[in-house]
């Protein structure tokens, strides 16, 4: 049963998700593709469907195409108990898509066509009165939904008391920092992973520790920084800005917290696509079920393994206890 006093709301890219299964072909040559598979993605999608299974409300927030491919998306959201009401079709406009190329050890390489997603504007989202957490996922995507523009969003939803959280992916611009600095001291929460804090910090990757990667953007005014480091876990620090995370029984994150994790051990590697987005989504479930910082990220961590092996993500309490039983790497 969802939560009905945790409504998150998920904005960001939505996409269709075309997976593909086989080995990187050399140019000019035909290859053998081993499995296909057909799924929504993005940050409202991936996101939203986990916290359903972990019994928290979501509304999705995004554009879509008048396309078969906007209608399939919108029916797939609302079949796993994702609401679409804040999901606009664009007329004459073809939702995006993502070719993704997954290896043999489950890491993938993916090719992304927007499409209706770059005019996604954020000064046009409305914050609603039920939500306890605004999610944002992806706005390099989003030429409208970066920069000041995020910024100008999360100060208006930090005035209406709504807590916000902010996911990367890999930017393509020159100076990707210039994507989520403005929105950065308005951000209560940010889940970037190793490689993506390594690019917006301007440093070459493995040049810095993760505690001084988290320690860069708790000094761009970021109240909390959890930073997920693939099988070497999950880091959290929380700066003085962590005080600010006071929403309709969340649970507080004290100032001052540095906390690692370790990650869950999965049985077998399927595809490791979404898997941040399914730690967020379990991170963010147990902050509105109140329970512990370091509790909280080994939920995402827990969610996350089961993702990338694909068993699915099951209902909190499941996984609470799954925190305790499942073992970790090394």
């Amino acid at each position: 049963m969802n939560n009905s006093h945790a409504v998150i709301a998920c904005c960001g890219a939505i996409v269709q998700d075309c997976f593909l299964r086989a080995k990187p072909a050399d140019k000019g040559t035909l290859s053998k593709v081993d499995a296909l598979h057909y799924s929504t993605g993005g940050a409202p999608s991936n996101v939203g469907r986990a916290l359903v299974r972990l019994g928290v409300a979501v509304e999705a927030v995004g554009r879509v195409g008048a396309d078969h491919a906007g209608r399939w998306i919108i029916d797939e959201l609302n079949a796993v108990g994702v609401g679409t009401d804040g999901v606009r079709v664009i007329k004459k406009g073809i939702s995006g898509i993502s070719m993704i190329l997954v290896a043999a050890d489950g890491e993938r390489t993916v090719y992304c066509y927007p499409g209706v997603n770059d005019r996604f504007d954020a000064d046009e989202i409305e914050p609603s009165s039920h939500w306890r957490i605004c999610h944002v996922g992806y706005p390099s995507l989003m030429p409208r939904c970066k920069g000041k523009h995020l910024a100008r969003l999360f100060k208006r939803l930090r005035q209406r008391g709504i807590v916000t959280s902010l996911d990367t992916t890999w930017s393509m611009t020159d100076v990707p920092l210039e994507d989520v600095e403005a929105a950065l001291p308005h951000t209560d929460i940010f889940t970037p992973n190793q490689g993506e804090a390594e690019q917006l910090a301007g440093v070459a990757p493995g040049s810095r520790r993760v505690e001084e990667l988290a320690d860069f953007f708790l000094n761009c005014g970021v109240g909390t920084v959890v930073i997920t480091c693939g099988r070497s876990g999950a880091y959290l620090a929380s700066g003085a800005g962590a005080g600010r995370l006071r929403s309709r029984g969340m649970k507080q994150v004290a100032p001052g917290l540095a906390i690692h994790v370790p990650a869950y051990e999965t049985r077998g590697i399927l595809n490791t696509t979404g898997a941040g987005d399914t730690f967020g989504a379990g991170f963010l479930a147990a902050l509105t079920r109140k329970v512990e910082p370091e509790q909280a990220l080994r939920v995402g961590a827990l969610a996350a393994a089961l993702h990338i092996e694909g068993s699915g993500v099951p209902s909190f309490d499941e996984a609470l206890r799954m925190t305790e039983e499942r073992a970790h790497v090394g």
